[in-house]
């Protein structure tokens, strides 16, 4: 089974940014805007349930955090439209902030997410089917091959040699 450790300091979105990534998802493919008043705090309990399988769960890792963030939001509704799609969205952003991919393109993501839905049904999906998901489509990401074609220039890091 492959994991990832969580990292000394695990970057998790801001409501905030969830928010901006949710009006993303509307800007590209449509849908109603705004967000359940009620509901809306549904996304700092999602956030809150993360920060407490990190602290409290037999040996969570981020895999397992960034699923319960997925799950979380995708059972909030917090959104009148989007709620899979910032989901999705919350999800391969978290991973790319922690050094994870997801491998699998977001058609192959939405197409799967669908049938998890429509297997279980709207009230209810299934936890361990996604984070098995990521599992499987997950790797690190390689900084080196990122870095390998930056620009020339100084290095704003101050970490390479001179």
């Amino acid at each position: 089974m492959k994991r990832f450790p969580l990292p000394d300091e695990l970057t998790l979105p801001t409501r905030d940014e969830i928010l901006e990534m949710h009006d993303v998802q509307l800007e590209r493919y449509g849908g109603k805007p705004g967000f359940n008043e009620q509901k809306i705090i549904g996304i700092d309990a999602v956030l809150g349930r993360v920060r407490h399988h990190i602290d409290y769960a037999d040996a969570p890792d981020l895999l397992s955090a960034v699923a319960i963030l997925w799950h979380g939001l995708t059972q909030a509704h917090a959104f009148l439209d989007g709620n899979k799609r910032t989901a999705l969205m919350t999800m391969a952003v978290t991973l790319e902030m922690n050094g994870v991919t997801y491998d699998r393109g977001g058609e192959y993501a939405a197409n799967f997410i669908e049938l998890l839905f429509a297997e279980a049904g709207e009230s209810t999906i299934e936890l361990q089917a996604f984070e098995a998901n990521l599992r499987q489509n997950t790797r690190a990401l390689d900084y080196h091959h990122l870095t390998a074609h930056a620009p020339e220039g100084p290095d704003p890091t101050g970490t390479k040699d001179t």
